[in-house]
């Protein structure tokens, strides 16, 4: 049995807090990603939860219908020139949207800390997951960019007993430790800062296992030449009968 409140929900006897819900993207314009998040966020605030649109364009979707429900406010525009003038990658996109290295200042929290940066990442003032592990990973630029898959870590990490501590460097990126240590393949353990595992994605682009597989597919199907030709399927002479019956 619900019961509705106004100030939230309950369930069974408990209550469900109101949530505070911001909507926002990086890339695209227009109306698109208006029209699609418009019913999930009216359907959001009719269920009593606190929700906005943070936008680039602030009149972007303002005709559509149910548009003045929804308050709606300025977001950051990257104004600087392009990073990649050819984008090739997701991490390229991202980089020329917002234009810079991903900074974290000191980051606190009872449980897992994830980071996955598409840009270059800069942990100033450590982290703690009291209750759980940390991941980070850079996996965006590719070699010819501006700004590579680099993570520069200061400070103090702190996460569970017996627990992860897993930092991913991606591709030709390279890890900036205090004291100007750098490192651009893993060293032996044990690893600085307490991380647990620490891997350097492979600079050769055939040591990613998704490339390989693609490329012995088109060797695979270079090797079988031109010169194999299908042979026609054989022609029955029931199927003229066949033929002549349906004209019939």
């Amino acid at each position: 049995m619900r019961a509705r409140l106004a100030a939230g929900f309950f369930i069974s006897g408990t209550r469900i807090a109101m949530a505070k819900v911001e909507f926002a993207w990086e890339l695209g314009a227009g109306t698109g990603h208006v029209a699609t998040l418009l019913p999930v966020a009216a359907a959001m605030q009719a269920r009593g939860h606190d929700v906005r649109f943070l936008l680039r364009d602030l009149s972007a979707g303002a005709d559509l219908d149910g548009a003045a429900e929804i308050p709606r406010e300025g977001a950051p525009i990257w104004s600087g020139p392009p990073t990649c003038e050819a984008p090739l990658s997701l991490g390229e996109i991202l980089l020329n949207a917002h234009g810079g290295t991903t900074i974290s200042s000191l980051v606190s929290s009872p449980g897992n800390v994830t980071i996955h940066s598409f840009s270059p990442l800069d942990v100033q003032q450590g982290i703690t997951a009291a209750g759980g592990d940390i991941f980070l990973s850079t996996a965006g630029p590719s070699l010819n960019a501006t700004l590579p898959n680099d993570m520069t870590l200061s400070g103090t990490f702190t996460y569970r007993t017996g627990g992860a501590f897993d930092v991913t460097i991606g591709d030709f990126g390279t890890l900036h430790l205090p004291g100007g240590l750098d490192l651009t393949a893993t060293p032996p353990s044990p690893y600085p800062l307490n991380i647990t595992q620490l891997t350097f994605s492979g600079r050769d682009p055939l040591a990613n296992s998704i490339v390989v597989a693609a490329y012995n597919t088109t060797v695979a199907k270079q090797a079988l030449g031109s010169g194999i030709v299908e042979e026609p399927p054989k022609r029955d002479r029931r199927d003229d009968k066949k033929a002549a019956a349906v004209c019939k």
